[in-house]
Order: C-alpha cells, then structure tokens, then sequence
C-alpha cells in the first residue's frame, strides 16, 4: 500500500498507518507478517517481523486413536492366543483439537459385537490416555478387534471421520489330544522360602494342554548330586484332565537341603497316547534354601493415581514415597501397612526419581523438577534432599545446571549413600551443545562426602562421552563405590559385531573425578532392566555383581554376573523368565537379594534368588503378582516388597 508522504523539511518526523487484512480469507494456522518503507528512489527499510496464528475455527476436540492396538497374555504382546484366554487389549486416543472433551465412551467390538467398555471423564487438548479392556476369546479363528471412539457422536469433534482403529487377530482351538506340560515356574515350596532347618513341601504344577484327558501318567523328580541325576521319587497319577492342571506334592525333609541352591529334575510320561509336544514333559529347576522368612501380604490402601517409588526403614518406623502427576508424596506406614499422609516433596515432578537408605535415620532422594528461573522460563534440573522418620526434609539442593526443554533433559539417575558418602549417576542429553545444537548425550557423575552441603558436590561430565542412548530414554545407570575402583553399568545403542543397531548393556570403572573412563566393556545384546552391586571378598578386592534382561516376550532371559573388576575371572548363570519386566538388587549383610518377575503357568510371579562374592544361586517363585519395588530396613533386617497382587490391588 502508498502511505502518505512525509515532509521534505530535514527534520524528523513520524506519521500512523493502518492496512486491513481479512484473515478469514486464509486457511488456520500460523502466519509470519512483514513490513517495511520503500521509498521512491527505490529505498528500503530492515522489515519488521510480526507471527499471527488464525484460528476462525471454533475451539473443539479432536479425538482419534494414537499409536497401535495391542493384545497382551499376561503383559506379553501376542498376535495369536488360545480359545479361553485372560488377555487385555490395550489402545491409546489423543485429543487433537484446542478444547478438552469430558464423558468420552471408547468401545472395543469383536467381530461386529461389542464385548467392553470404557467411560473417560475427561481427556484434555493435546493428552494421550490409554484404555485397557479385558478379552476372553471363546471361539477360535481369525477375530476382528475394533476400538470406537465416541461410537454415538456425543462429543462435538472438529473432525468426526478418524475416529475407529482395528486389527485382526487369531484366536487358536485347543489341540486335540493329550499335551502334558510342566512349564517355568511350576515349582513351588512351602514355605516360600525354602529352610533348610525344617521340612520343605515341593508342589510341582503339571498342566494338560491338550483337549484330551490323561490317564496312565508316571511322575519323576530327582535331584542332581556329585554322581549324576539321584531318584527321589516315582509316582503313578490316575488322570490330568483335558485343559487342566494338577498340583503334584513332594516332601523334602529336614536335613537334605543345605543353605544355597540345589538342582533338580522333574519329568513325566503317559502310557497308551502319544504326547503332543514332548519337548515341555521335562523340567529342571533350582530349589534356594535361605535363612529369609516370607511373612503374609497385606493389602496397601494407595489413593487412586499413586504409584509406589521408593521405601524407607529404619527402626520399625518406615517412608513409603510415591508419585501422582506432577507430585512427589510421602506417607508413613505402621506395622499393619496403614498409610498416614505426611508430606508433598515435589510439586513439578519432571520424572526420574532413586532413593538411597544409607546407614542413618533418613531418607536420601533424588529427583529430576521443574521450576520457573529469572527469565521466567520453564526450567528442569536434578535435586537432593534427605527426608526423616517425622516426614521433615532437609533444604533442597539443586546439583545440576538448569536445563529449558530445547536445551536437553537429565534421566536414567542412580544414587548410592554409603558410609555417609553419595554417588550419583545419570544421562545428560544435551540439545544446545555450546550453541552448535549437535544433540550429544553422555554420563555425568556427582560425589560429595558431607551430601547435606551444596558447597560439597563434585560434578564430573561426560565420564562416558558421546554415546547413542536407547530410543525414548529408556536406559538405567548404575553405579557402585568399590575399594579398587568406582562402579558403573550403564545401556547404549550399539551395531559392532553384527552390524545390526541394538540396545547394549555396558560396564565400565574408573576414579572419581576423572571423565572419559578407559575401562569399558559391552556386557550383552538386547537388553534392559541393568542392576549392579559391588561387594568385597575375603582379601579386600572388588566382586562386580550385574543383572540384566536380555531378549523379550516370552524368550526372555534373566542373566546374572559375578567377576572380578576386569571381567576375567566370572560366574555367568542365565535364566529363562518369559516377560521379564522388573529386576531389582538389594543389598543386605548376607549379600545381595534379587528379585525379579516373570511369566510363569498361572501368570506373573516374583522370584527370589541370592548372589555374595562366592557365588549365585537361584531361587523358585516367591509369591504371585507383579513387582513394583522393593525396600530395605537393614537396622530392623527387613526387606518390604510392594506388588500389584492377581486381583490388582497394592501389597
């Protein structure tokens, strides 16, 4: 456009204006608006920038399916199941649109039918909210599953054409004939715990997979001693019914289990049929004797939202902290497992979370969080702070320089508090990179000897430099303070040896304060769930402890490790764990407790096995649920397990 002339005297001057622009002649969105003078010499002035967002559109929702429909057995993914299956469909809506959507039904159809339901309150702009159905398939063949979302249009969507998302998937008959099965986990003893200073009943589970029923079936168990396989016992079982299992007991007396583990045999034959699948009518297995005692469950009343993150004893008296939303919370917990509310830690949670015993009286946590700097700008950064018995916590100390969200993230953190002495460990991905944005990630380290002090923390960057860390920051650091060396495991990206891009777990140790560690070594392929420990042998020197999941579904394997600092001299021991998804170390003064859970005939089980600087053994499933965390009260000799049980509820 012309704008008026201005005068020719020489002086200054300045005059107004105005251009009208119909934005209802553009499509929504952002819109970028320049101005500038020029003059009729040809002339011109630097032009003037000015962003404008359209939005003519009426503010709505938008809902539509976000990622992909999965079927899951027992937390496996599964594309196929057998007719009578307890599985869960799990699918996951984003709201889209500029306005929330309250009373959203979401609706899973099998073959046209529609088998379950769910009602979301609300689902705000921009969030993901995942739905999980149970489905039990009656008829075999090939399904068709759909989820709907708003089957009834009741929610007034900018876009009602996306709403549907639908895979098919096979549902098998059951053989027919006779498939006797005695699978991973079958064998059970009680007590849980096996003890060696009294009598041990071994329940072993036998199934029969196939439609058939079995009669004439002969039962084997044996044990393995320093002259091969030794008979324990062979037993006739009258019938296993088509579909069905039984419990097989055996007595293991007093005196014929030692402390440690002890390998065992079991097997089974039926006359007159031949078996299905021969290859699962044998099973061998460890039985851990231990001076641990299991005492009962009780059921945790967590408010709904909570999720348990970390435990504290000390004395009896014991801190349960668990997150909900943006909120870090900690209760106390009595004798009897009642819950007492005491205080909000963190109120802009930014996710990671560890927490470390140590040997006194308090809590030591940390905790990634978020806050508002000078500038005004969202910021995250790593903090520590110590909680007592009374729920008071100590002045929180922030460690690590604050981070805005185009700048980079802290996560995968490890806290070690020993001897009054912490260590911690994380990933630093870091987008600026001194302003080239280069998006570099590497594990720093953090040591102080008096931790209450902020003065008092060292930080060592990039003591692993320059590594590609597992998609969607899934990888853990772990760290260990040895008499030799420090400790550290840690999970990258790596494509050596076979030339395929794979997640790697890795050991590596060094000195405090130095960077770019020399010691390094790739410990396994397609891996997760990395835990380690650092004890001392009878002459003072190191014993690496590690533990890691290797594989998935149900051909994953628990694989544990003892070795010296330079990996020469090691114990490997790798043991089948279908699903695998938990996997915790806790150290005590007996050695280290482990405990993992896995699939096992029934569904999810905890296991509970034992490693020292001498050896590892293997223990049975402990108890059935699935494994949330675990806690430690080494002045009261206590660990406290919390689980979701098989009727979903916190213990």
């Amino acid at each position: 456009m012309t704008a008026p002339g201005f005068s020719g005297d020489g002086d200054c001057s300045s005059e107004e204006w105005s251009s009208t622009w119909d934005t209802t002649e553009y499509i929504d969105g952002g819109w970028m608006l320049y101005v500038r003078i020029l003059s009729e010499s040809g002339e011109s002035t630097t032009p003037i920038e000015r962003y404008v967002n359209i939005d003519n559109v009426p503010a709505s929702p938008e809902l539509s399916p976000y990622g992909d429909i999965v079927v899951e057995e027992n937390g496996i993914v599964v594309d196929s199941a057998p007719v009578d299956s307890f599985l869960n469909v799990r699918a996951q809506l984003r709201n889209n649109g500029d306005r929330h959507a309250r009373n959203v039904l979401v609706v899973l159809y099998e073959n046209g039918d529609q088998i379950a339901s769910e009602t979301l309150s609300r689902v705000d702009s921009t969030d993901v909210v995942e739905v999980v159905f149970g489905y039990h398939p009656t008829d075999a063949g090939l399904s068709s599953l759909k989820i709907e979302i708003d089957p009834s249009n009741t929610v007034t969507e900018s876009d009602e054409s996306n709403n549907e998302q639908e895979i098919s998937f096979t549902v098998h008959s059951i053989p027919v004939g006779v498939d006797l099965a005695l699978r991973e986990g079958a064998a059970t003893t009680n007590p849980r715990v096996a003890n060696p200073n009294g009598d041990v009943t071994l329940n072993l589970r036998l199934e029969n997979l196939g439609s058939s029923d079995a009669s004439g079936v002969t039962f084997t168990l044996e044990r393995w001693s320093e002259l091969g396989w030794e008979l324990l016992d062979t037993r006739g079982i009258n019938i296993v019914s088509g579909a069905g299992y039984i419990d097989v007991p055996f007595t293991i007396h007093e005196g014929q289990l030692d402390v440690g583990d002890a390998l065992f045999r079991a097997s089974v034959s039926v006359e007159g049929v031949v078996d299905l699948d021969p290859t699962n009518d044998e099973l061998e297995f460890t039985l851990l004797a231990d001076e641990a005692q299991l005492q009962g469950a009780r059921k945790l009343e967590l408010s709904e939202g909570h999720v348990p993150l970390g435990f504290f004893g000390y004395s009896g008296d014991n801190l349960l902290f668990t997150g909900d939303g943006d909120s870090i919370w900690v209760h106390r917990v009595n004798e009897k497992y009642d819950l007492f509310t005491c205080l909000e830690l963190e109120d802009d949670w930014a996710g990671e979370f560890a927490i470390s015993s140590g040997e006194g009286d308090s809590a030591n946590i940390v905790w990634t969080r978020r806050l508002i700097d000078q500038f005004g700008a969202t910021v995250t950064t790593l903090s520590f702070s110590t909680v007592d018995l009374s729920c008071t916590n100590t002045e929180v100390i922030d460690l690590m320089p604050q981070l805005m969200l185009a700048e980079g993230t802290y996560w995968g953190i490890d806290l070690e508090v020993e001897e009054g002495k912490a260590l911690i460990g994380g990933y630093h991905r870091d987008l600026f990179t001194s302003g080239t944005y280069d998006d570099v990630t590497s594990i720093f380290m953090l040591d102080s000897s008096t931790p209450l002090d902020s003065e008092s923390w060292q930080l060592t960057r990039e003591v692993i430099p320059v590594i590609e860390p597992p998609a969607g920051m899934a990888g853990s650091v772990q760290v260990a303070r040895g008499s030799d060396w420090t400790h550290m495991t840690y999970q990258a990206m790596r494509d050596d040896g076979t030339g395929s891009e794979r997640v790697g777990t890795f050991y590596a140790h060094g000195r405090l304060g130095d960077a770019n560690w020399s010691f390094k070594t790739a410990l396994g392929d397609h891996t997760s769930l990395g835990q380690l420990s650092v004890l001392q042998n009878s002459d003072g020197e190191d014993v690496v402890l590690t533990g890691w999941k290797e594989g998935a579904g149900y051909e994953s394997e628990l694989v544990l490790i003892r070795s010296d600092s330079a990996l020469q001299d090691k114990e490997v021991k790798r043991v089948s764990a279908a699903g695998v998804s938990t996997l915790v170390f806790v150290e005590t003064a007996r050695g280290v407790q482990v405990f993992y859970e896995s699939v096992g005939p029934s569904g999810r089980q905890i296991h509970y096995s034992m490693m020292d600087a001498e050896s590892i053994n293997i223990g049975a499933p402990l108890a059935e649920g699935a494994l949330v965390m675990v806690g430690r009260s080494e002045s009261t000799g206590e660990t406290h397990i919390i689980y979701s049980s098989p009727t979903m509820d916190w213990r």
